[in-house]
């Protein structure tokens, strides 16, 4: 089926059958709130687990990999994390599938939906990513032989549009988006030749004289307004 359009829908279906055969042989983690979740999430073919206690995670996996067996499937653990927290600390428990053990996110850090996840589950550690990201680009950017109007045009089509989904799933401080931005108007000078002493004002404004360039930390809290309205106005009633 590779090229059909129905495809996804297809796997989807599937991977919802081996979902469902599984999720009922544990309970969810309760919230304050006495509300259950899912012990089971899934995007496409990346499954997330979530449960209250070794025991249930274990007896959990043993169920998924048997409806995957069944499926003519197999999971990858050298391609899974898993993460133990017990009273709000880490813990170094190790889950197997087919005696083959999943590393740790101490160990590897796992990159899921866009959102890394490394021992410290802190975003602070992301920031710096996220900088040295940036400045790699700029500098990939500036080392072409493309004239000044067009590495703007990279930069505002090609490298800003990367920078969000990471501003809006983080939570980055202004201070340090716009440090960021500081660093991103120099590129944006030294490409259109303006002066170093021209403020931002002039350069993200809009006014008569507007260049077609976003400004950093204008796109950071618009990601921020939509992030809230998508999580307000969703219709799902785990969020």
């Amino acid at each position: 089926m590779a090229g059909c359009t129905i495809s996804p829908l297809a796997f989807t279906m599937a991977m919802e059958v081996i979902i469902r055969a599984s999720k009922w042989v544990v309970g969810g983690e309760r919230l304050q709130s006495g509300q259950r979740l899912p012990p089971i999430r899934a995007y496409m073919d990346d499954m997330t687990t979530l449960t209250s206690s070794i025991a249930c995670t274990k007896h959990l996996l043993g169920k998924l990999q048997a409806n995957i067996t069944w499926a003519r499937m197999k999971f990858k653990p050298s391609k899974s994390r898993s993460i133990s927290i017990v009273k709000g600390k880490l813990v170094d428990q190790r889950f197997y599938i087919k005696d083959t053990p999943i590393p740790l996110v101490s160990e590897l850090p796992v990159k899921s939906l866009g959102r890394w996840y490394n021992a410290s589950l802190k975003d602070s550690d992301q920031c710096d990513q996220l900088r040295e990201e940036t400045i790699k680009g700029l500098v990939s950017i500036d080392k072409t032989l493309l004239p000044g109007k067009l590495k703007l045009w990279c930069l505002q089509f090609g490298l800003l549009p990367r920078l969000m989904w990471p501003l809006m799933v983080y939570e980055i401080p202004m201070t340090k988006v716009e440090k960021l931005e500081r660093t991103v108007s120099s590129y944006i000078k030294k490409w259109l030749g303006l002066p170093r002493c021209l403020s931002n004002i002039g350069l993200y404004g809009h006014g008569a004289l507007e260049l077609p360039v976003s400004s950093l930390t204008e796109e950071y809290k618009c990601t921020k307004v939509r992030l809230n309205m998508i999580l307000t106005e969703s219709q799902d009633g785990m969020i």
